[in-house]
């Protein structure tokens, strides 16, 4: 297992074979073809020449080899892999996204954030509660053609 270290130089995963495996020992995330899958099936980032970034290209982690830039922190020393449990069933996945150019900056979002997907642009602060989606203004016939679940227009 080979540890996975954050902007801080700090050991927030561990990476095994095709999995990332939190320090407590919990699988948190896969590899397909160099992007991060989630359990849930959403694409995180890619890991590419030994950096973890997200979608926006940013880094969020690296391996040990990881050249610069951006610049590489001192690390800690590693602590002592933890034993993971059989890893879960892969979900299936859709298509990745567009990959974007690998910036030399780090991201505003922690290691927690980029595993669950959310970017420092979008990021909700601790304790808040993101507001609900608005619900659509037009629930006429008009809006349910668009959508697809009314009945078509005559040609």
């Amino acid at each position: 297992m080979e540890p996975v270290f954050d902007q801080t130089g700090r050991v927030v995963a561990w990476l095994r074979g095709e999995y990332l495996i939190d320090p407590q020992g919990c699988h948190v995330a896969f590899l397909r073809n160099n992007w991060v899958v989630s359990y849930r099936g959403n694409y995180l980032g890619r890991l590419y020449r030994a950096w973890f970034r997200d979608l926006t290209g940013a880094a969020v982690g690296f391996i040990r080899g990881a050249p610069a830039p951006p610049q590489v922190p001192i690390t800690e020393p590693s602590p002592a892999p933890p034993e993971p449990p059989s890893a879960p069933m892969r979900p299936l996945v859709r298509l990745p996204p567009a990959a974007v150019r690998p910036m030399p900056i780090w991201s505003r979002a922690s290691w927690d954030k980029f595993l669950i997907g959310t970017t420092a642009d979008d990021s909700v602060a601790e304790g808040d509660v993101p507001p609900a989606p608005a619900a659509p203004k037009d629930s006429s016939a008009t809006a349910k053609r668009v959508r697809g679940d009314g009945p078509s227009a005559p040609s």
